[in-house]
């Protein structure tokens, strides 16, 4: 029988929202080795996540397979979270790749399922999509305010970074800095046919340890360094 989804849409509770979508990197690949193994692993990533659902207010977590939709009406929480999702994730070896977007969101839940039309997610997934390197991606279309720019004692302290001509949610911070790369170094090692992305973390990190801040070109001027020094 054809389900009834007529009225499913209250179009006036539709409002903008920040979402982020994020793909877990090689999950799939994991799935089909070792179904088991990759069972195990992915429910102690989910655990560690769900703590971040627990720690950071106003951000609703929603999971579907090896993909992360995390929605907010506040930016700063969504990057916190996104933060939260890169760091718990590498703890448990894996990558992810991702973006943050901002635009008309929809869901209406009809236990036992949900629906969702939204032009945040879309245009989140096309960061995830275009972006070829393990970060999670600001969407240039959001406006980032000043302030996440200004002076800093070390790009550690940064919730947002400004690397390679991209804006990205830091993965690192004071405490989860020399471990994050030590990881990733390690799974380099284990798997070199995937050296690219991995290289690219590295660089990053050393980049986030170098004294040089990580902020787009115009505000350099305001964190008072030399212009030609800069993540471009």
């Amino acid at each position: 029988m054809k389900p009834d989804v007529e009225g499913i849409f209250d179009k006036g509770s539709c409002s903008e929202k920040y979402v982020a979508f994020i793909d877990v990197l090689g999950f799939s690949s994991r799935v089909l080795a070792n179904f088991d193994s990759a069972l195990d692993t992915f429910e102690q990533v989910l655990k560690s996540t769900s703590l971040v659902n627990e720690l950071i207010e106003e951000v609703e977590v929603q999971v579907y397979s090896d993909s992360f939709i995390l929605v907010s009406d506040s930016f700063e929480r969504i990057v916190a979270a996104s933060q939260g999702i890169l760091r718990q994730t590498l703890c448990n070896d894996y990558l992810v790749r991702g973006g943050i977007a901002y635009g008309k969101h929809l869901d209406q839940s009809r236990p036992p399922d949900t629906y969702m039309v939204s032009e945040a997610v879309v245009k989140a997934a096309m960061v995830e999509k275009s972006v070829k390197f393990p970060c999670v991606a600001v969407h240039p279309d959001v406006k980032i305010e000043e302030e996440w720019w200004g002076p800093a004692d070390s790009n550690l302290e940064r919730g947002l970074l400004y690397f390679g001509g991209l804006v990205l949610a830091n993965p690192c911070m004071i405490g989860w800095g020399v471990s994050a790369r030590t990881r990733v170094e390690q799974m380099l090692h284990e798997h070199p046919e995937h050296r690219e992305k991995y290289n690219w973390f590295i660089e990053l990190h050393e980049a986030i340890c170098s004294p040089v801040p990580m902020v787009p070109p115009r505000y350099f001027v305001g964190v008072g360094c030399d212009s030609e020094n800069r993540n471009v």
